[in-house]
């Protein structure tokens, strides 16, 4: 398993429909992160083969609440093409809201929390409940 923390890129920019980013992020730190419901707050990671700038980026998503649904930024250059491999071979696990806080000039900053497979792992996913430990503590993982 694999965790990496990411400050969303590009989280100043417009989105191509004309809504501010900033301001879906700003309602979410007043409404969601100073109220600590950031676990109310669903992301979703999109590749974007066919943006202009980086075959690689990764575009990030509030999909809940359904208000505030649209693209917030994106996961930074650095960072996509590990992520956005992850993506496409299925071993993204979670996504979710990390820090949040504003800056000089009152912009807003996210930090996105990653969890990913990785290409080691099995491809299965399974948790302690696919495991049992015997009498003499042997730990084995239950099959079928």
């Amino acid at each position: 398993m694999f965790k990496t923390t990411v400050k969303l890129a590009g989280v100043t920019f417009p989105n191509r429909d004309g809504s501010s980013r900033q301001e879906a992020l700003g309602e979410i730190f007043d409404d969601y992160w100073t109220e600590d419901l950031e676990d109310e707050v669903k992301l979703e990671l999109r590749p974007e083969p066919d943006n202009p700038y980086d075959p690689n980026a990764v575009a990030v998503f509030v999909v809940e609440p359904e208000q505030l649904a649209g693209q917030v930024g994106y996961v930074p250059a650095e960072s996509a093409a590990s992520i956005g491999t992850a993506i496409k071979e299925g071993r993204l696990r979670k996504v979710s809201l990390g820090e949040m806080g504003c800056s000089r000039g009152n912009r807003v900053w996210a930090k996105v929390e990653i969890e990913m497979r990785s290409e080691k792992d099995s491809p299965e996913d399974f948790d302690e409940s696919d495991f049992f430990e015997d009498e003499d503590g042997a730990t084995y993982r239950v099959v079928g």
